[in-house]
């Protein structure tokens, strides 16, 4: 529903800058939002992420009192929909050198990102990190998995439609991989009904309850 990006398009404030957009309920994208002067900067922003807890924005940045080159920044979303002051993630990720598209596991345990260091293989490369202290966040991760009949293939138009039961607001509308995988993230304490879909009929629903005490948890689901 909501989708972040980076554009030097006239306007921002040097360099390239971070943008939102939002989905309309007729489907359409809004304006482009500039993030202001909080995020951006008269440098160039780059590599945004926002995590699946909808409030940790992970961008790279040549200003914020880099270390050198982008360093890896982030900003908390609060209850405004204000970002906070970026955090500088600091050393041994951050380097005097280029340090940039850093993007997390849903569960905050793992994170990857591009980086010039020595050792490397040349120019950037990618580099895993484990944070072994790092809290889970608040997610609840929906896999699955559709399964033809024996001799038969997938439909091509399968959907996904997800529902808040309480509301009847459409939560996201997703599609599967070819081999039939699906994955959505599923925000905690709240009951959805999930509506699978092809041909444009309803072949298969669903009712989840994510619980609100959950901090990261994976359900798993075949069809």
């Amino acid at each position: 529903q909501v989708l972040y990006f980076v554009s030097n398009r006239p306007g921002g404030f040097g360099g390239r800058d971070i943008y939102r957009v939002v989905k309309l309920p007729n489907g359409q994208w809004s304006k482009a939002l500039n993030l202001g002067p909080i995020i951006n900067t008269p440098y160039d922003e780059d590599g945004v992420f926002m995590h699946p807890d909808g409030k940790t924005l992970f961008f790279a940045s040549k200003g914020h009192q880099s270390m050198g080159g982008f360093d890896i920044f982030f900003s908390i979303l609060d209850e405004d929909r204000k970002f906070s002051e970026p955090f500088n993630i600091g050393y041994p990720i951050n380097t005097p050198d280029d340090d940039v598209f850093y993007v997390t596991s849903p569960d905050g345990k793992r994170a990857y990102y591009s980086s010039f260091k020595e050792g490397g293989y040349g120019d950037k490369d990618i580099y895993m990190i484990t944070i072994p202290e790092s809290s889970e966040k608040n997610v609840v991760v929906y896999k699955g998995k559709f399964i033809p009949s024996n001799g038969e293939t997938l439909p091509d138009d399968i959907t996904i439609v997800v529902t808040d039961k309480e509301t009847g607001d459409i939560v996201g509308v997703y599609r599967p991989q070819k081999n039939g995988n699906f994955v959505f993230i599923l925000k905690p304490g709240k009951e959805y009904n999930i509506s699978y879909e092809a041909n444009g009929e309803k072949f298969y629903e669903d009712e989840i309850y994510a619980g609100k005490d959950e901090t990261y948890k994976e359900l798993g689901k075949e069809l």
